[in-house]
């Protein structure tokens, strides 16, 4: 059984459009950059900090968690002591972000589905090449809705590329002190002039906090803890997650536009 060195983990949700939808087969995925604190959770004005050293074993065991089935490609390994993640702490970053998944839903449309929650331990920064591996080279836990999870809205929606950024803060100034995930594709958010109404922005972010905060709460005395972060690419520090914040104007991602062909109506001149 291989054991590969770990100092984060990247927790993703995908959602997407079903098959019967015009919008089959587009996706979007956010993702969770998280770190193992060992026994002493990292403060949320720490600012910048390590990324710990811990390990993950290749695993292949089913099992099922509420609401959950769990198709295991790794496991914690015991002589970490503090650092070790155990099978019940990623079972609780995946209910985490599942309960999460279920407050949103009811604004996103019922054209979309949760499709799976992944779990990847992802390796350090190579020292010779300054490469950041996706993964530490085994396959992730994933977590798959044991019953069809769909959004909870068949009202008009915007087109799946607008969607509304949810921005995360911490103690670190500048650009690598902010990162961002985002909500959509959108329904019910506007007011009369086209902006985000700051009720709905509220509880979005809200539902955000409670999610981060759920997975901060992981863990107690003698074991590991789990800090959300914001990831230094290409090193091996991050910035500890202290704040989300959410603006009152929708973004647009070109990368989801592009996944579906669009379809035209022309017109001749006479």
């Amino acid at each position: 059984m291989s054991v590969h060195n770990a100092r984060q983990i990247y927790a993703t949700m995908t959602v997407e459009g079903k098959s019967s939808s015009v919008w089959s087969g587009e996706v979007v995925v956010n993702g969770w950059r998280l770190k193992d604190s060992g026994a002493t959770l990292d403060a949320l004005d720490a600012g910048t900090v390590p990324l710990d050293l811990f390990h993950a074993q290749d695993a292949s065991v089913s099992r099922t968690i509420t609401g959950l089935t769990v198709e295991q490609g790794w496991a914690g390994v015991g002589s970490d002591n503090d650092h070790e993640v155990t099978d019940g702490d990623k079972d609780a970053i995946a209910t985490a972000i599942l309960a999460y998944w279920n407050a949103i839903k009811s604004g996103i449309p019922d054209d979309y589905q949760l499709r799976d929650i992944r779990l990847y331990p992802v390796a350090g920064t190579d020292p010779a090449t300054g490469d950041s591996p996706f993964r530490s080279g085994t396959a992730p836990d994933i977590y798959t809705p044991t019953a069809v999870n769909s959004g909870g809205t068949s009202g008009n929606w915007a087109s799946p590329g607008l969607a509304l950024a949810i921005s995360t803060q911490s103690a670190t100034r500048g650009p690598k002190g902010r990162g961002r995930w985002f909500y959509g594709p959108v329904t019910g958010l506007f007011g009369d002039n086209g902006l985000v109404n700051s009720g709905s922005a509220t509880v979005l972010a809200g539902y955000a906090a409670t999610m981060l905060n759920a997975i901060r709460a992981i863990g107690g005395t003698g074991s590991a803890r789990y800090a959300p972060v914001i990831w230094h690419r290409g090193t091996d520090t991050a910035s500890v997650i202290s704040s989300v914040r959410i603006g009152d104007e929708l973004d647009f991602q070109q990368r989801r536009r592009r996944q579906r062909p669009e379809t035209y109506i022309s017109q001749a001149l006479t």
